[in-house]
């Protein structure tokens, strides 16, 4: 029975000791392991936990060394025959469960102090202006700066991310002094049994706004494309007309099951193309693109353009925006794996090879190149980070080495409890020195979106080169 319980201790303590390990084992792997393929980690996160979690694992180690000291030192035989080694055991076991416990809670009280200290500070400065808060959803804004000078601005207004009634629909504003104030906004898309979302809009040279969208069966998950045009500054618009996504693909098979406009058009070489991004109807999220689609002025229809990111490379590509650099066009995607990845083209039909964006974590990215040229191009980039925080700020894309850079400064702070629903922020250039992002929030709602008393907040925020 001796033996068996001296076996017993033995497996018992392996089990302590690998256990005990684990913390800065997890720490140098999440260290040395990129987050993508070429990507560092988070360099926030990753030194926190391994100095954390390695120093509270060495003092445990010291702690179970100096029981399994004291059991030999008091005839550990004798000991196991009384049975009193359940209670060393038992304190080693508590012991490793309260530094796993302070291990972990650690890292999160000090991320969370450094983020409180971030959203008290970005809340005493009230830089941002609230465009429009009501009762329910209000999120995907996307904002154009128009040729007679002001500011068109669209959004989604529903009960929730997906509306569980079909009761989504499109509303706009309008701002004539860059920002400062916008009008009253009026509903300009609302299908009567499909929700209507995720708006990307554009503008043609000549002065023709255009607004494309998605429509969505909440019930049934049946989704369509359509778009609407307007040749008076959005006061009326023609009838909706559906895009047909079979018609998007090179080599003329049905590739895509749904597609889903998300960048705002721009004039690529005389051509107008917005960048959309959907997946194949055998694939999941791995498997979804980013498409360029192109408008034709002529006959006011959609055709493929090219496709920037995908093609059967194993890791889908979501929400994309692309702009010109100077001497190529500059695509800045969200991956499947939180990661941006950015790609390039000089005719804009043949794209590089994605790249990840080191350190840039995140959804929904946008950019604004402030100064056009080649080398070190100045670039305003915008994305939503994790916690509740906007991030970007000054980036630089480096066209020698086809390098982008984005800095993650705080830019703006949820204010929902949970601040998981938030974002999505588009961005517009006011000068080569300062740029304007809009931007949504969804708050009272402790994070969860349709809550009862959830209201949602579209804010406009302005940014200026340091």
């Amino acid at each position: 029975m001796t033996t068996i319980m001296i076996a017993i201790q033995k497996a018992a303590w392996g089990t302590v000791a690998l256990l005990i390990a684990g913390p800065p084992v997890i720490g140098i792997g999440y260290l040395l392991i990129p987050v993508a393929p070429g990507c560092p980690p988070d360099p926030w996160s990753s030194p926190k936990i391994l100095l954390v979690g390695g120093a509270v694992a060495v003092v445990l180690w010291l702690l179970a060394i100096a029981i399994i000291t004291w059991l030999h030192k008091n005839k550990a035989t004798e000991v196991l025959a009384r049975r009193s080694w359940k209670a060393p055991a038992g304190i080693a076991f508590c012991l490793l469960l309260a530094g796993a416990v302070m291990a972990y809670t650690s890292v999160e009280i000090s991320t969370k102090h450094a983020e409180l200290a971030d959203r008290q500070q970005l809340l005493s400065q009230n830089v941002a202006v609230a465009i429009y808060e009501s009762p329910g959803y209000n999120a995907f804004p996307k904002v154009l700066a128009l040729s007679n000078g002001s500011l068109w601005a669209v959004w989604y207004k529903a009960n929730g991310h997906v509306d569980s009634n079909n009761d989504g629909k499109i509303v706009q504003s309008f701002s004539a002094d860059n920002g400062s104030s916008w009008t009253v906004p009026v509903v300009i898309a609302d299908d009567p049994e499909l929700d209507t979302r995720n708006p990307a809009i554009g503008q043609l040279g000549n002065g023709t706004l255009v607004l494309a969208y998605f429509l969505y069966d909440a019930r049934t998950r049946r989704a369509t494309r359509c778009d609407w045009i307007s040749s008076n500054d959005g006061a009326s618009w023609s009838s909706p007309r559906e895009i047909n996504a079979t018609s998007y693909n090179p080599v003329g098979q049905a590739r895509y099951a749904w597609l889903s406009p998300f960048g705002n058009m721009l004039d690529m070489g005389g051509r107008h193309v917005a960048a959309f991004y959907g997946g194949p109807a055998s694939a999941g999220e791995e498997g979804n693109e980013v498409v360029l689609l192109e408008f034709s002025t002529t006959n006011s229809t959609w055709r493929y353009h090219a496709m920037p990111m995908g093609g059967g490379s194993g890791r889908g590509y979501n929400e994309a925006n692309i702009q010109w650099t100077g001497d190529r066009w500059l695509c800045v995607a969200r991956s499947s794996d939180d990661v941006l990845y950015h790609s390039y083209s000089f005719d804009g039909l043949t794209w590089s090879a994605p790249k990840c964006t080191p350190y840039a974590l995140g959804h929904a990215p946008d950019i604004v190149v402030l100064d056009p040229g080649t080398g070190s191009v100045a670039i305003f980039c915008v994305y939503r980070g994790a916690r509740g925080f906007l991030r970007g700020g000054q980036a630089i894309y480096d066209t020698t080495t086809d390098t982008f850079w984005c800095e993650h400064e705080v830019l703006y702070t949820a204010l929902g409890r949970g601040g998981g629903d938030f974002g999505y922020a588009s961005a517009v250039r006011l000068n080569n020195t300062s740029v304007g992002f809009i931007n949504y929030d969804v708050i009272d709602c402790c994070g969860t979106s349709g809550c009862a008393g959830m209201r949602g907040m579209i804010t406009w925020q302005a940014w200026s080169k340091a």
